[in-house]
């Protein structure tokens, strides 16, 4: 009686074992980064990248010049290789060595070598980020964390997105597709960059781009509560990750999956472009900082080279190549809000930020597309004349 009991609890607690492995291996493959965002794959390791903002951020407080670089080259909390951490210098790294470049880091390069197309003059450009921000640890440490997540989080989010795209069109094309790894096609790397570990939903409590966009559209009076960017790009991951989810995705037999991902990189990166406009407006109108207007001048002017090439000149001859002579704060605001018709902007897309209303007012009043004023969103065509 007691051996038939013992080989039942045996027995018993076989399964209950290989249950609970079981459901700890299905809650490791995902990640749950709150405000209803859980992963289907284990991505933590990118958003643990905003715990190395954190603490940069901290560090710079202190002025713990030697500190906040090595944390910056070596990293502390991510390992997108087990066993090997991964820094936010290394980030920058691989996307200097990304082959192919995906479409936002080759605007910015031809913006800023001047619309140049000779390929040893864009490489030259290739470090923008890392030499930036290795400046500011030694001259303005304070905007070190946010130059790490402007200038590097932002694009490599980007990234993550068009190489999610390029890998479902390679699978699409090939005969055998199980033999070209589609992971969750950018989608989950993206958005678990994006929030980040230790994101409070709704708020600026966060250390990544999440929160980064919440403390812009804060002060753009554009958060209720939460920004709109933040829920919009969420909504965008769900679609996505929707679309990777159906029955033969990225295959001959579901062609569609690689529109419905470019479709949804584009309207995401269209979005991830706001809280740019939103920071170089506060810093130029509010802040007056020349630091943080280089900052962001530098993350964002680049990628208008697919306007007005007048506009564009100028911004970056404003901007960047030169300190900003606030004087001119009113012309570069023109500029910049002329800038939105590429992206299918409108003033209240960015919000009405103190000292900016009666600017945007007016420019709505002007505002016209080759004449004519549109009545809805164009940057769905705009965009595709340069993917």
């Amino acid at each position: 009686m007691m051996r038939g009991y013992s080989g039942n609890a045996s027995i018993t607690l076989k399964t209950a074992w290989l249950t609970s492995l079981l459901l700890c291996r299905e809650v490791v493959s995902q990640t749950d980064l709150k405000g209803g965002i859980i992963t289907r794959t284990d991505v933590k390791e990118y958003a643990d990248l905003a715990l190395d903002v954190r603490d940069i951020r901290s560090l710079a407080k202190s002025g713990q010049k030697s500190q906040v670089l090595g944390l910056y080259e070596e990293g502390e909390h991510s390992e997108i290789t087990p066993g090997f951490r991964y820094s936010l210098k290394k980030m920058s790294d691989d996307l200097v060595d990304a082959n192919p470049r995906t479409p936002h880091l080759l605007f910015h390069l031809y913006g800023l070598a001047d619309l140049a197309t000779n390929v040893p003059l864009l490489s030259e450009q290739s470090r923008y980020a890392d030499g930036f921000i290795r400046d500011m640890i030694n001259s303005n440490i304070d905007l070190a964390a946010d130059s790490v997540v402007a200038l590097i989080m932002w694009m490599y989010g980007t990234h993550l997105l068009w190489s999610g795209v390029k890998t479902c069109e390679l699978r699409t094309a090939a005969d055998n597709p199980d033999m070209i790894p589609l992971g969750d096609g950018g989608m989950d790397e993206f958005i678990a960059l994006w929030i980040g570990t230790d994101q409070q939903p709704g708020t600026g409590d966060g250390h990544s781009l999440y929160a980064w966009a919440h403390a812009a559209g804060d002060k753009f009076g554009v958060n209720s509560p939460e920004a709109i960017v933040n829920s919009r790009i969420k909504l965008l991951y769900q679609e996505g990750a929707t679309a990777l989810s159906l029955k033969h995705a990225c295959t001959k037999d579901n062609k569609q999956t690689q529109q419905q991902l470019w479709n949804v990189a584009t309207r995401m990166t269209n979005e991830m472009v706001k809280p740019l406009f939103q920071w170089l407006t506060f810093h130029i109108v509010e802040e007056k900082n020349p630091d943080a207007v280089t900052l962001y001048a530098l993350a964002l002017v680049p990628q208008l080279a697919r306007c007005r090439p007048s506009i564009y000149k100028r911004l970056k001859e404003n901007l960047i190549d030169r300190s900003i002579n606030f004087d001119l704060a009113s012309v570069i605001l023109e500029d910049l809000q002329e800038a939105y018709a590429c992206f299918g902007f409108a003033c209240e897309d960015i919000g009405m930020g103190s000292g900016f209303r009666s600017r945007c007012d007016l420019y709505e009043s002007q505002r016209s597309l080759a004449g004519y004023r549109p009545t809805s969103d164009v940057f769905e065509v705009n965009s595709a004349l340069w993917h």
